[in-house]
């Protein structure tokens, strides 16, 4: 009874100005952690995008280092079968190259419309459902020609070729077996 007497006369009045300036603070306090969140994001991102430019530096080197190598075997009549052994590594480089690429992209928000979640959509579509697995978890790779099933899928939805070595995830097989881009082949299968 003696709380509601206070109410009606005002007494609580000085409460609640109390409670207005600690929710001021309080939301002060917030801002303030959030905007130093925000800037610690924005440092990781950018010691993520220097660090990236770094790699992608060096891989392009790899790539041109052999090219340079693979054209000296042309010159000089190598073998053919050790030529292509050069010609898949610069393949992979190159393939391995275009993803350093793309995730700087990610990074800096310049991927063509592609967001990361929707490659981990697409990284989640059942390699079975692009080619044709048997109960062994087994299939003719796509890679090299194949009689006997040597492209293993894993339960994580990745694969290996125990012929050629050819490794990767969905979205590999994808690209190779539709000849789509990276992009193309993450807009198939997130419509599967």
């Amino acid at each position: 009874m003696e709380t509601i007497k206070q109410f009606l006369t005002g007494d609580f009045k000085s409460d609640i100005e109390v409670l207005k300036v600690a929710l001021n603070g309080l939301e002060q306090q917030l801002n303030m952690a959030s905007n130093q969140i925000t800037a610690d994001m924005k440092k990781i991102k950018a010691n993520q995008v220097a660090t990236i430019e770094k790699v992608i530096e060096v891989a392009k080197e790899l790539v041109e280092k052999e090219y340079i190598h693979y054209k000296k075997m042309t010159d000089t009549d190598v073998a053919y079968w050790f030529r292509s052994m050069s010609a898949d590594r610069i393949q992979k480089r190159e393939h391995d190259l275009n993803k350093l690429i793309l995730k700087k992209k990610f990074l800096t928000g310049k991927a063509e419309g592609i967001k990361p979640e929707m490659i981990q959509l697409a990284r989640h579509t059942p390699i079975q459902k692009i080619i044709e697995v048997n109960k062994s978890r087994k299939a003719n790779c796509l890679f090299h020609e194949d009689k006997h099933p040597s492209l293993h899928i894993f339960e994580d939805n990745k694969f290996k070729c125990f012929s050629c070595g050819e490794r990767g995830d969905v979205i590999d097989i994808v690209m190779k077996k539709e000849n789509m881009t990276f992009v193309q082949a993450i807009n198939y299968l997130i419509k599967i």
